[in-house]
């Protein structure tokens, strides 16, 4: 779990934009107002694992600044948990 620095505002009102068009009643103590946009990493190359069982995972990350241009929302498995990466939309940041 990383938190994002959002300079601009701009993922809050993508998550603001996602959550009035999806119905999703679980967790809705961390919807809007109480959103803390974060990102998820995770270790997909070659024979994928759990980023935490992975031999070089380490929690110690320094702060690194990262201009984000777009984000991609993927889907990782299917409904039948057979494993495939698939893009589901790609979503331009604002300037």
């Amino acid at each position: 779990f990383r938190e994002v620095y959002d300079r601009n505002g701009n993922i809050f009102a993508l998550h603001n934009q996602l959550a009035d068009s999806i119905p999703f009643d679980l967790h809705p103590e961390y919807r809007y107002e109480n959103y803390n946009p974060h990102m998820s990493i995770g270790y997909l190359a070659g024979e994928h694992k759990g980023l935490i069982k992975h031999p070089k995972f380490n929690r110690e990350i320094g702060v690194v600044e990262m201009k984000v241009e777009k984000i991609y929302f993927s889907a990782v498995t299917d409904a039948g948990h057979v494993y495939q990466q698939k893009i589901l939309g790609e979503f331009p940041l604002g300037k």
